[in-house]
């Protein structure tokens, strides 16, 4: 059974401490919230159309571009990846938004919703939550080992990171990700 606090915990460790505030000016912010949220806006018209069946406005809607029409092959795993990658644009600008106006229960509802496209995403490539997050520790107690630094988020081992995810090390017994987290210092 997968240890929500256990990773919640482990996770934490490699989480920032540091905010730069002079480095971005708060409007710079909130543009980018409001402009991430529009897009939301315009996926989830997209995304109700392609898997729900709801009509677009005729000013709204536009044709596929080459990336997008391979993407229609007729297969529905391809169709459930897309409805998942388009559900989670969606459900994070919702998230966004309830952010925004400090709502905790539409904070809630939102984080359900984009575990719940997590979820079955992760399964379309016959993978579980818990294999993903365990990866993902692993992958960053290698970068990091046992703290955050600013100097590893920015000088990564790429290779390094891919050779734990290629592995998927089990946080359980992880000791690539602590030989390799050890070579770092």
């Amino acid at each position: 059974m997968f240890d929500t606090e256990n990773y919640v915990k482990q996770a934490r460790v490699t989480l920032s401490g540091e905010v730069h505030l002079g480095l971005v000016h708060p409007n710079d912010i909130d543009h980018l919230f409001a402009n991430f949220t529009k897009f939301g806006q315009i996926v989830d018209k997209r995304k109700r159309a392609l898997f729900y069946g709801k009509p677009i406005s005729e000013e709204t809607a536009h044709k596929a571009g080459n990336c997008a029409a391979n993407l229609y092959n007729g297969e529905l795993r391809t169709y459930n990846i897309l409805h998942m990658i388009m559900g989670l644009i969606t459900e994070t600008a919702e998230f966004i938004e309830g952010f925004q106006k400090g709502d905790a229960v539409n904070v809630k509802e939102e984080l359900g919703d984009i575990l719940w496209y997590l979820a079955i995403l992760a399964s379309e490539y016959d993978l579980s939550l818990e294999d993903c997050a365990e990866a993902n520790i692993a992958k960053l107690r290698a970068r990091f080992g046992d703290k955050f630094t600013a100097h590893d988020a920015i000088n990564r081992n790429v290779d390094k990171e891919r050779t734990i995810l290629e592995n998927s090390v089990n946080i359980a017994d992880n000791e690539l990700a602590d030989k390799l987290a050890s070579e770092k210092e």
